[in-house]
């Protein structure tokens, strides 16, 4: 499994895997021992065959879906079915590793018949019919020195357990399925996974990583939030095309302190200046004392002491820019750069270059692929690692999420899926988010065609006339159009629009890619018309992200089809998850922003730009017009900030120019271990609703 999923071979990963895997042999060998006879060869084939299954199906899951599945995912297999095609397709192109997952079926039965086992067995001193007492009390013995063995061995990486993909940190700490299977293996992972259930995840992990992270403050090595020393803090500038053309300065200064704000009040007098413009914070007033004093358990009181000395993001000249604007968001499958063409997809590239244009924009790929992409769009939170952390939600209160906020505000409120309602449990988790009406296939949503997959300009030609006439609205998309597999035979997109990809010079794969995305630009461009005939155009923001990179692309995890795309291979750990975000209202000025960012950003970018009352304090991401550093954080918790970059396991690598040190380093992987702590425990708590209640209704 480890040769056909990973990108590189990874020796100390293997390594470890391999001696747990040995210990649970072991283990599994001594049990097997009590047991004689035919009774011991079908139990055998039956714990083989299960185990063959279990690699089998990883291997096809992560062919579909470019991540391993967990528990719940194991819990919820019956929705794989509806990808049958890319399944049979996954079967025949990883034939061979399937086949050696089923090799030590025969090669067991031939050794047993041959009684080849049981020759091995009296060769070192094994006879069921003798002094079955005696062997029975040594094989429990054996039992349980494998066991000590296997937490001696997790114990034995204490000393490294800041790096958070050690073994110990796999199972005592913070937990990322797709690189617990990489640094322990599966079966390890998969054991972590069954705990996980009963135990939270960072009811120590976050502890750990919030203390550590309360050091560094303390000890002044760096200031709170960035990760910037002191004498670094200066305003954020970024520019955008002026009216003549030329590129002019567009300051977003943040908050100063109020002796600060003395000062240059004192200074602009003096010089016979004109006053700067002080803006206030993206703040709500929280009762911090009161909710460190009644926290039920440490953790919850870790997590209040977090958010009271968390740097909160200032507002902004974009403050309000949208203020009573409605809202149309998507979240695009498999969107990327590589689907934006001005010859192609006009639609796409006006909104790309004509809104805000982020030029350093990045979605990481999540372990629970298109769910979690949007948990992220939609939250502003990381999500929890071996869980659907969208469907976890569906109880929780989400202050935050677009439905809620504007729906609170007398804004009508809309979402639809074009694909089954039910998958990933949609039907729960996007009524939660504030949504009146939700439609997906099977629940309101009727296409005048059903496809494989479905068609994102029907969804929205069937879906414009609920909301168009209901302003203030908002609706939010969940597209589908763009999904693998990427060919002319299996995705009707790309055969839809296979004649205007013909003359490109890609393979059938990256034409087939681009041949989908027509699709939603179909379905933009008929939505412009619509928004543009009923003379709403521009008081309508239209926001998009994408859920993933495009891994379906040629190549483990889109990498060959990606360097295809660039004419030369893509840097994997990065480069790999540039893209776009879309936030466009017609007739504004295209503005250029520089500044790092990530799908986590999105939440607090358009509530300042839409002038909501929110808590930038209580989002992990920032928003991306403020003054606020910027920081990208990947799933394997690599992440990119303004002065350099960390790769997984690796140093963390300076931009030019840029004047850190270790301790930078050490600061900013404790920021990034804290916001998956926090991340994960407002999940598990609904740590929202101990903070605010629900306001809107009153508990």
């Amino acid at each position: 499994m480890r040769l056909s999923t990973s990108r590189a071979f990874d020796f100390a990963g293997f390594s470890v895997a391999f001696i747990l895997n040995a210990i649970f042999t072991f283990a599994f060998c001594s049990i097997m021992c009590f047991v004689s006879g035919k009774a011991h060869v079908i139990v055998n084939n039956i714990i083989l065959a299960v185990v063959s299954i279990l690699y089998i199906s990883q291997i096809i899951y992560f062919s579909v879906f470019g991540t391993f599945y967990n528990i719940e995912s194991m819990l919820n297999a019956g929705q794989i079915a509806e990808f049958r095609q890319t399944i049979i397709r996954s079967i025949l192109e990883g034939l061979v590793y399937i086949l050696l997952c089923l090799t030590p079926i025969p090669i067991y039965n031939l050794l047993a018949r041959r009684g080849l086992l049981t020759s091995v067995k009296k060769s070192v001193g094994i006879n069921l019919s003798e002094d079955r007492q005696r062997h029975s009390r040594l094989r429990l013995i054996t039992l349980c020195v494998s066991v000590v063995i296997y937490f001696i061995i997790c114990v034995a990486f204490v000393p490294f357990a800041k790096d958070p993909f050690t073994p110990y940190s796999m199972f005592f700490g913070q937990h990322d399925f797709e690189q617990s299977v990489e640094r322990t293996g599966l079966l390890s992972t998969l054991q972590i996974g069954v705990l996980r259930i009963f135990i939270p995840e960072n009811a120590t992990g976050a502890l750990h990583a919030l203390d550590e992270l309360r050091d560094k403050r303390q000890a002044g090595l760096i200031t709170p939030d960035s990760g910037r020393e002191p004498a670094a803090d200066k305003p954020e500038t970024t520019t955008g095309p002026a009216p003549d053309g030329s590129q002019e300065s567009l300051s977003a200064p943040g908050p100063p302190a109020h002796d600060a704000v003395e000062s240059a009040h004192g200074q602009a007098q003096a010089q016979d200046k004109p006053e700067p413009i002080i803006f206030n914070y993206n703040v709500m007033e929280v009762d911090f004392d009161s909710l460190i004093a009644d926290a039920e358990n440490d953790t919850i009181r870790a997590m209040h002491e977090y958010f009271a000395a968390a740097t909160p993001s200032g507002q902004n000249e974009f403050t309000g820019m949208f203020d009573g604007y409605n809202l149309i968001m998507f979240v695009a499958e498999a969107f990327s750069p590589f689907a934006v063409r001005e010859d192609l997809t006009p639609t796409l590239y006006k909104l790309v270059h004509d809104g805000f244009y982020f030029s350093d924009f990045y979605t990481s790929a999540w372990g629970v692929s298109t769910s979690d992409g949007e948990y992220v769009a939609c939250t502003g939170l990381l999500p929890k690692s071996g869980v659907w952390s969208f469907f976890r939600s569906s109880n929780n209160y989400l202050p935050f999420t677009m439905g809620n906020r504007l729906g609170a505000l007398g804004y009508s409120t809309f979402a639809y899926h074009n694909h089954t309602h039910t998958y990933y449990r949609r039907h729960l988790s996007h009524p939660n988010m504030g949504y009146d009406v939700f439609k997906a296939i099977g629940n309101g949503l009727e296409l005048p065609q059903i496809l494989w997959p479905n068609s994102d300009l029907y969804m929205v030609q069937a879906t414009v006339d609920d909301y168009i006439y209901n302003e203030p609205f908002h609706a939010y998309y969940m597209t589908v159009s763009g999904h693998l597999e990427y060919n002319w035979s299996g995705n009707a997109m790309a055969a839809r629009n296979r004649a205007a990809v013909e003359h490109l010079p890609y393979s059938e794969p990256l034409k087939a890619y681009i041949a989908t995305h027509i699709e939603l630009d179909k379905a933009l461009e008929y939505l412009l018309d619509r928004l543009n005939k009923e003379g709403i155009a521009e008081r309508t923001l239209i926001v998009l992200s994408s859920d993933h990179h495009p891994y379906g692309l040629p190549g483990n995890d889109g990498i060959d089809g990606v360097s295809e795309f660039l004419g030369r291979p893509v840097e994997p750990n990065f480069e790999l998850y540039k893209n776009y975000l879309i936030i466009y209202a017609q007739g504004m000025e295209a503005v250029t922003v520089d500044k790092p960012g990530s799908s986590l950003d999105i939440i607090p970018t358009i509530s300042n730009l839409m002038g909501l009352e929110f808590d930038s304090r209580f989002l992990m991401g920032r928003d991306l017009l403020s003054d606020g550093d910027p920081l990208v954080i990947f799933v394997d918790r690599s992440f990119i900030t303004e002065n350099g970059r960390r790769i997984r396991g690796g140093h963390f690598i300076a931009n030019p120019g840029a004047d850190v040190d270790d301790s930078y380093s050490d600061f900013m992987r404790a920021v990034v271990d804290a916001k998956f702590a926090v991340s994960a425990n407002i999940l598990d708590f609904d740590y929202y609703r101990i903070v605010f209640g629900d306001r809107e209704s009153g508990s």
